[in-house]
């Protein structure tokens, strides 16, 4: 059972927008943006996703298909609130935002920030190029699983202009995590 960090905001113009998390995320990520559309009329609704907000194995339980289909049965509740619906989402939760989308007719926008499409792994050791092509087989063997590499520099950004600006910020507030 996921715990529910969701949460819901009424507003006053009709419209609605369904917020997605990201991966790993959790409601709360998207309160900010959540609180911006709801000073604007919007009603916002953020649910929380299958196997989200528990532990490792719940999450490692699900899948895309669970996190769609959790999506879809919070979007066949909001929709009775609003009479438009758009949907928004971060990394993973704006591709589940979009695939979502393309399913329901509901769904009449879609915003997608910092969106995980396809992740090219420029900035990875040589061997998970190569493990991305097993991976269906390597998930489930637990030393591959529990595989990780701490980000180096350039720490995933490409733009050496925006990479500086980031080296830039006071002590503590820039540092690479484990990927």
């Amino acid at each position: 059972m996921t715990k529910d960090y969701s949460f819901y905001l009424e507003g006053t113009n009709g419209k609605g927008v369904l917020l997605v998390h990201g991966l790993t995320g959790a409601p709360p990520e998207m309160k900010f943006i959540g609180k911006q559309l709801h000073k604007r009329g919007f009603t916002v609704y953020a649910p929380t996703l299958a196997g989200h907000c528990l532990d490792e194995g719940a999450l490692l339980a699900t899948c895309f298909e669970d996190w769609l289909e959790s999506l879809r049965l919070a979007l066949n509740n909001f929709k009775q609130d609003v009479d438009e619906v758009n949907a928004a989402g971060i990394c993973v939760g704006g591709g589940l935002a979009l695939a979502l989308a393309g399913q329901e007719s509901a769904i009449r926008r879609v915003a997608i920030y910092s969106a995980a499409l396809d992740y090219d792994g420029w900035n990875q050791p040589k061997w998970s190029r190569l493990a991305r092509m097993f991976h269906e087989v390597l998930v489930h063997v637990p030393a591959m699983r529990d595989r990780n590499f701490e980000e180096a520099h350039p720490f995933g950004i490409k733009s050496d202009r925006i990479r500086n600006a980031g080296m830039r910020l006071p002590s503590g507030f820039y540092k690479p995590v484990a990927a």
